[in-house]
């Protein structure tokens, strides 16, 4: 595997059901899961109050 420029790699465990769900929107969406699952924790992380700053550049960052 090479090495990521701007992510890193996690592993995890979630529930069986978020699995089908998130995988389905993703192809249904054509959005990344690596980019889903950033969008859900930087929301989740604003909703506790949780400060953190993004490191990684995305197509989307660009101008």
């Amino acid at each position: 595997m090479g090495d990521l420029k701007y992510r890193v790699r996690i592993s995890t465990s979630i529930d069986k059901g978020l699995k089908e769900a998130l995988y389905g929107y993703s192809e249904q969406s054509d959005i990344p899961v690596s980019r889903l699952m950033d969008k859900a924790i930087a929301c989740y992380l604003k909703h506790i109050k949780v400060p953190y700053t993004k490191q990684s550049i995305s197509k989307q960052d660009k101008p």
